[in-house]
């Protein structure tokens, strides 16, 4: 860090007040970021303000906070937190009538991470595990549960898009996502469009979201992982494999054992780098020890 940073006094330096940082939600919410972004990032913001216990915020204290989180956290959340704060900055120096001592921030640098080439076995959903998790909400009268993970696994979406799969785009099989400035067209499948036309004509839903609640509004990501984990207790799943998220992996593992196109497939999860989408593709500890074996090197 620049000598100048070394050299800034309590008094140029500034605290972290709830006006900045209703200023900061504010921001992220023009920017287009999603829900879950939002709070996290709030989440994180907030941590830092509970951690400085009052102390204005300095250069020197935000490396301290950086290294206090490095030594509780995984390098991938501290990496997160550090995203969350180095928004929060750039937010501040825009910020009009902000105290100078905000411009003397840089940008933290994250944590390098070596890319990982598997994942660990408890976190892979396996497609008999869908379909286990499929049957028994089918097995409980719990139609609606069992259509939402059809959706999601079927599409490879984000929770947060669900609200985007209505009646009317089932009318047109496509949807128009826009979230997180993007603006995105899902299409849906002959069988799936089939079975939600059925399933919103059975529950008289004539316009709007598919999956909705009692009220009306479209469920919630919380709501979608509470069916998600009584669901996952239900049919002795693994509870750490059943998220949202995790069908959104399998969708992405499924289509490219078929037809071997990251390129597509980046497109349809609505990957803007090719890099992420390697991540959904890791393979399981296990199949990449058997991998090895096979390639018949110990004599």
């Amino acid at each position: 860090m620049k000598n100048i940073l070394t050299k800034l006094t309590e008094t140029e330096a500034t605290a972290i007040t709830d006006t900045h940082l209703e200023n900061f939600l504010t921001h992220l919410k023009s920017a287009g970021r999603a829900p879950a972004t939002i709070s996290q990032y709030s989440r994180t913001v907030r941590s830092l303000q509970s951690w400085l216990s009052g102390r204005p915020l300095t250069p020197e204290l935000l490396m301290e906070w950086k290294t206090h989180l490095t030594g509780i956290f995984a390098p991938s959340s501290t990496n997160a937190a550090l995203a969350a704060v180095n928004s929060f900055l750039i937010c501040m120096k825009r910020e009009p009538g902000r105290a100078p001592g905000w411009d003397a921030f840089e940008k933290l640098s994250y944590l390098k991470v070596q890319r990982r080439t598997f994942c660990e076995k408890d976190r892979v959903l396996e497609e008999k595990e869908y379909e286990h998790l499929i049957r028994t909400a089918r097995e409980q009268g719990d139609e609606k549960t069992a259509l939402l993970l059809e959706t999601i696994c079927a599409l490879g979406i984000r929770v947060s898009e669900l609200a985007y799969i209505t009646v009317e785009a089932l009318k047109q099989k496509k949807a128009v996502v826009s979230l997180k400035g993007k603006i995105r067209t899902i299409l849906i499948s002959n069988s799936l469009a089939l079975k939600l036309r059925d399933y919103v004509r059975k529950n008289h839903i004539t316009s709007g979201a598919v999956f909705v609640t009692r009220t009306g509004n479209p469920v919630s990501r919380g709501w979608v992982w509470l069916k998600m984990k009584k669901l996952a207790e239900a049919s002795r799943v693994e509870a750490g494999k059943v998220f949202p998220h995790n069908l959104r992996h399998l969708f992405a593992r499924t289509h490219y054992k078929m037809y071997k196109d990251i390129s597509k497939l980046a497109d349809l999860l609505g990957h803007s780098s090719i890099n992420t989408t390697r991540i959904y593709l890791l393979e399981s500890g296990e199949e990449h020890a058997l991998q090895l074996e096979q390639l018949g090197l110990v004599l």
